[in-house]
């Protein structure tokens, strides 16, 4: 895989260019032809005071904010078809001069054959380059998984939370939770049963003066 840069545009408070990651061998897995490319439209608003985080309110001073779309083409198309031809997700992020960073990912409502949901923001916020300390939260609404014709599990919401560190640059520790809220079963219509949260939690501790993981994972409803 190959990341390049094209269509370089330097202005005095914003800078535009595109990235693309081109698969030069391709990924038969995944259905991908050699040569086919990822295509990003980057748009930096320079430090700083970047003039869209003015416009939110945010006065902190940071190095640069970005906004981060994916482009459609002969690749990503079907995530545009999916998202009924809106951008299927968006990043925008924010770095500041101490090395911390943060990014919020809208994505917009999709559906995938037989899963669809509605819209969803992720936010990851990190002290370094290194990812130490850095905390995840999301949610995505109005989950449908149709397994039939006549029957479907539907989810009013999916929600992440999770906070995790590098222990001397390698070692990654902390905790997550992942929840389905308010899950129905459905048959021909109906109720046939109802799941207030389904929950997954995730520990990983480094085993003391020891270089492995251990993972933790509980189950409950």
């Amino acid at each position: 895989m190959t990341l390049s840069y094209q269509n370089f545009d330097k202005g005095f408070f914003n800078s535009r260019f595109q990235m693309q990651m081109t698969f030069d061998n391709g990924a038969p897995d995944l259905n991908i032809k050699p040569g086919q490319k990822v295509v990003f439209d980057v748009d930096v608003e320079h430090g700083p005071l970047p003039i869209t985080m003015l416009m939110h309110g945010n006065v902190i001073p940071a190095l640069a904010a970005a906004k981060v779309n994916l482009v459609n083409n002969e690749l990503t198309q079907p995530l545009f078809i999916a998202a009924k031809n809106k951008s299927p997700v968006e990043a925008t992020l924010r770095f500041a001069f101490g090395g911390s960073f943060s990014t919020t990912l809208d994505v917009a409502p999709a559906e995938y054959g037989k899963f669809s949901f509605g819209e969803g923001q992720f936010t990851f916020n990190g002290d370094g380059s290194s990812l130490s300390n850095l905390d995840i939260e999301g949610k995505v609404e109005d989950i449908v998984l149709q397994l039939s014709p006549m029957n479907k599990v539907t989810a009013k919401s999916f929600t992440i939370d999770s906070l995790a560190r590098l222990e001397e640059k390698k070692f990654p520790v902390g905790e997550s939770e992942s929840k389905f809220n308010q899950i129905n079963i459905i048959n021909h219509g109906e109720d046939v049963a109802q799941i207030d949260a389904f929950v997954a939690k995730t520990r990983l501790d480094r085993v003391k003066d020891k270089d492995y993981i251990n993972v933790q994972s509980h189950l409950r409803t």
